[in-house]
């Protein structure tokens, strides 16, 4: 009975012992693993601390660029105004007044419809007659070649300086008798085809001019350094976000 015991306990401590070598010889396999996974933890650690660096970097220029493109246009801004804000406001009185004078000569023509109208069926029928003529001269000029024939003048600019040198002489005989020949009276004149506030676009015309003019030449060289900042500084925000 005690030789019985004394062999499972001596059976027990061979394994335990069978056991803790070989543990011993695993141990230093273990370790060398476990010492290359801290290592690959401490470059993939380093990858993602460069990574934070370079991202800082995008937001310290972002920062930075917004920055100064918020003081250039705090500075420039106004001058800009200055120029713009005229330029828009003499813009808007000059097409209101524009809008006032073509209502109003609407309304006033409108009022004199029925007294026009017999004006403007001949006004109609010299035209009609005008292009039935003009047309045929077209269509003889260009199937004869009549204007390569007279350095250009065909049918067409013959008629059309006969037209001009008609109106001339018209003008010409109502500065000198104060009656018109080839063109209706005065009183019809004012009546039908006048306005009593003419329609002038040259106001108009002049006013945009001059703002487009500053739009193009004046306030880009104000408004595009600060412009660039900003969108460099979004450029540089916007690449904090890549790959994440």
């Amino acid at each position: 009975m005690v030789g019985i015991i004394f062999w499972l306990w001596y059976d027990k401590k061979e394994k335990e012992r069978k056991a803790q070598e070989e543990r011993e010889k695993r141990e230093p396999k273990e370790g060398f693993r476990a010492f290359l996974k801290l290592i690959k933890r401490i470059i993939k650690a380093g990858k993602v601390i460069k990574q934070i660096i370079e991202r800082f970097k995008y937001v310290a220029s972002g920062i930075y660029n917004g920055a100064i493109g918020f003081g250039l246009a705090v500075a420039n801004m106004p001058q800009a105004a200055i120029i713009a804000v005229p330029d828009m406001f003499n813009v808007t009185i000059e097409s209101a007044k524009y809008g006032y004078r073509w209502v109003s000569c609407s309304i006033e023509k409108i009022d004199n419809l029925w007294f026009c109208f017999i004006f403007y069926i001949i006004d109609m029928f010299i035209g009609s007659i005008h292009m039935s003529i003009r047309s045929i001269f077209y269509f003889v000029d260009e199937f004869f070649g009549i204007p390569d024939y007279f350095n250009g003048n065909g049918l067409v600019a013959t008629l059309d300086w006969l037209i001009d040198y008609i109106a001339e002489t018209d003008d010409t005989i109502y500065n000198s008798t104060g009656y018109h020949v080839f063109n209706y009276p005065e009183v019809i004149l004012d009546k039908c085809y006048r306005c009593k506030y003419p329609l002038n676009t040259k106001e108009v015309r002049r006013a945009k001019s001059k703002m487009f003019h500053n739009l193009t030449y004046r306030i880009p060289p104000l408004t595009d350094e600060y412009t660039r900042r900003f969108m460099m500084a979004g450029e540089d925000f916007g690449r904090v976000f890549e790959d994440m």
